[in-house]
C-alpha cells in the first residue's frame, strides 16, 4: 500500500490515480491510497518501509 504525505488537503484518490495512469505502466498503478501525516522513520532518519 502505498504511503503519500499530503499537506495540501484538495487532492483526492481519484485524481491521484488518474495521475497515475498516466505515468506508471498499468501494474504499478497503486489500487488505494492512505494520506498520513508523517511518514515513519527508523533510528537513522530513513523512511520505514515496512509498516
Amino acid at each position: 500500500m502505498p504511503f503519500i504525505r499530503n499537506p495540501i488537503d484538495h487532492i483526492d484518490e481519484e485524481e491521484l490515480r488518474n495521475y497515475c495512469k498516466l505515468h506508471l505502466t498499468p501494474y504499478k498503478i497503486p489500487n488505494f491510497v492512505e494520506k498520513v501525516d508523517e511518514l515513519s522513520k527508523t533510528n537513522s532518519g530513513k523512511i520505514f518501509k515496512q509498516q
